[in-house]
């Protein structure tokens, strides 16, 4: 009789164990599945849904986390968190405040939203609905953290190795791309130490315009020593700064002064650099036709049509087809403007 009894205590604890296995165990609490994340060194995934409202949600639940695959592949290598907003169900206020806190510090706008993050809080990845189930989601978040040790390593080592310059270069673009500033900035530090520094020079130079320092005497000091050192272009270091103070001036209410780099750029190196002019005007094409500048926006578009690749001219016609159907009021605005001289935007 023991030994019956024996037996299905075995079978019955093998079973809990398949049934746990067959989910995700979800934390509630941020703070506990922070310390948990910490005592067995995990990453965290913090999933911030509406369980009741939220159709994606339900759907990224059912698809990805509530997946065997998925509890298979990655159900043990993270601490899982939920972070619910419901409509229908009585929340109480402490676990309000304290949710929404957590979503205003990782600034979460949209559900769902998936945080990877490392278990110090440093956020790695962000996410919204991921399509394709299980596995590829599982592989996202297995090359994310990867990717994030294996830049943490390079950081922690950046002056006890030799670093090459092109693999410094990949390494501040990975970092850049996963939004880890400050392994971006060491790395940025470190590329320009060296003798090959172009690349990092313009990086430093595209902080401080996003800085607000375009027009500050360190911004326009770089800024001649760069188109200096390419003043040929051919390194696209002319192409790159024009890109970055159209990027910065995007904003201003004068059209003129906002495409300005844009416009020098063409008239420097419009001719010469054909892999980047016909980006160039359509960039101008869409920003004027933004601000219905129809007529001048087409002129560009037309320009760069002639000038792009034969696989982007399907793509480019239909753009220009889609500007010549606008309405007659806006023709007759491109008519008048075409027709005041001097204070017309710039032609090419």
């Amino acid at each position: 009789m023991e030994k019956v009894v024996f037996s299905l205590v075995v079978l019955v604890m093998g079973f809990w164990n398949v049934a746990g296995a067959s989910c995700v165990n979800w934390f509630t609490d941020y703070s506990e599945a922070l310390e948990q994340a910490r005592e067995y060194d995990k990453p965290l995934v913090v999933f911030f849904t509406g369980s009741d409202w939220c159709e994606w949600c339900v759907k990224m639940d059912d698809e990805v986390f509530e997946s065997g695959d998925f509890v298979a592949n990655s159900g043990d290598g993270f601490v899982f968190v939920k972070i619910d907003f419901p409509m229908n169900v009585c929340t109480p206020n402490d676990v309000i405040e304290r949710n929404k806190a957590l979503k205003d510090h990782y600034n979460v706008v949209s559900f769902p939203t998936v945080l990877l993050l490392a278990n110090d809080g440093r956020q790695i990845a962000m996410t919204g609905y991921f399509s394709g189930g299980a596995e590829p989601y599982s592989e996202f978040l297995s090359e994310n953290v990867g990717n994030y040790k294996m830049l943490k390593d390079v950081v922690v080592h950046l002056e006890d190795r030799v670093q090459v310059v092109a693999e410094l270069e990949k390494l501040y673009r990975k970092a850049r791309e996963m939004h880890l500033s400050e392994y971006a900035v060491k790395i940025l530090d470190k590329g320009l130490e060296s003798e090959e520094n172009t690349f990092f020079l313009s990086e430093q130079y595209r902080l401080l315009v996003e800085g607000g320092k375009l027009i500050d005497k360190e911004t326009l000091s770089l800024r001649k020593q760069l188109l200096a050192i390419d003043d040929c272009n051919a390194n696209d270091i002319h192409y790159r700064i024009a890109v970055i103070d159209f990027q910065e001036l995007y904003g201003n209410d004068d059209c003129k002064v906002a495409i300005d780099p844009l416009v020098k750029y063409l008239d420097r190196f419009g001719n010469s650099d054909s892999n980047n002019s016909w980006r160039v005007r359509m960039t101008i094409a869409q920003f004027l036709y933004d601000r219905s500048y129809t007529g001048e926006a087409l002129k560009y578009a037309q320009s760069g049509y002639e000038m792009a690749p034969q696989d982007v001219k399907e793509q480019i016609g239909q753009a220009i087809e889609h500007m010549k159907g606008y309405s007659i009021e806006t023709a007759v605005a491109s008519i008048l403007e075409t027709q005041v001289g001097d204070n017309a935007i710039y032609q090419h």
